[in-house]
């Protein structure tokens, strides 16, 4: 039947999880974060050699003006920058706190390792009497810090919002952002890789971003999806002309490895000599040189 020819289909591509208690965890990560380290170096080669990395300009070279300074180079950020470097007459300073991607985050559920260490924001909820007791209340709420935000940290869900909330924002004035009109920008920015949607109309290929399934899985994952059809629910791509259903999730990877935009939008341009890209750069404050314009 056609749903077990699918399910056959999925099954080749899905995506599933394990979990560690917290010390095994940590144990394991300890143990094999330098086999890791070696065997991406041996896979892609950009991750250990500094000279495939954004270009750290230092202060000495830095220009007295530039016509647009970026504050962080997180998921917004880089794409701004790479955008706005096209036009080779435009000089452009990127800042950013942290610094390049580790490559423990190329690797699903490694992660949540980066929290505590300078890849993290370390952003916590206020008191919660009623939740995270293991954190004695305090939610964990961590953002990426480096070159990518948290494209570097996040745990490698590819998803749009719906496209009730573009078109609400529509409604209230904010003109150009009604789903219809910002798709094509979502479109652009795929390399979607997966067969299931090679031919849909609301997925694109060759942009900066590469998008695809996990080459492995587990039946559990199917499992979910099943569960949810029989409560009918579809097994639809939830970015696609439907929004409601269930299905396998993608991800930013690029083979095996997390894409994030530093790696998508900022490595490839990294020798435009209208960009520069300050890492280690905390921005405090900016100090306006013309008073504030008046309101009307």
């Amino acid at each position: 039947s056609r749903r077990v020819e699918k399910r056959r289909m999925n099954n080749t591509t899905n995506s599933g999880y394990f979990f560690l208690g917290n010390t095994a965890f940590t144990s394991l990560i300890r143990t094999y974060e330098t086999i890791l380290t070696a065997s991406v170096a041996l896979y892609d080669n950009s991750e250990v050699n500094p000279n495939l990395r954004a270009i750290n300009v230092p202060t000495s070279e830095l220009l007295s003006e530039y016509d647009f300074i970026i504050v962080g180079a997180g998921s917004a950020g880089n794409v701004v920058a790479n955008r706005l470097t096209e036009i080779s007459g435009w000089t452009v300073l990127l800042l950013e706190a942290g610094f390049d991607e580790s490559v423990v985050s190329d690797t699903p559920l490694l992660n949540p390792n980066l929290r505590n260490t300078i890849y993290s924001w370390n952003y916590t909820s206020v008191y919660q009497p009623n939740a995270c007791q293991d954190l004695n209340g305090y939610c964990d709420l961590s953002r990426g810090r480096g070159i990518g935000g948290s494209s570097i940290y996040n745990d490698f869900v590819w998803n749009r919002g719906n496209r009730g909330d573009y078109n609400g924002w529509a409604a209230l004035g904010n003109h150009g952002w009604s789903y219809k009109e910002v798709l094509p920008y979502f479109i652009r920015m795929e390399d979607n890789r997966d067969p299931f949607v090679s031919n849909s109309p609301y997925h694109g290929t060759g942009g900066p971003i590469t998008v695809s399934r996990s080459p492995y899985g587990t039946p559990l994952a199917m499992l979910y999806v099943d569960a949810a059809e029989e409560m009918g629910y579809p097994n639809v791509d939830v970015d696609g002309e439907s929004q409601v259903g269930f299905q396998i999730h993608r991800g930013p990877i690029r083979n095996g490895m997390r894409c994030s935009t530093g790696r998508g939008y900022i490595r490839p341009i990294r020798n435009r000599t209208n960009l520069h890209v300050a890492e280690g750069a905390f921005v405090t404050k900016i100090n306006l040189t013309q008073p504030k314009p008046q309101q009307e």
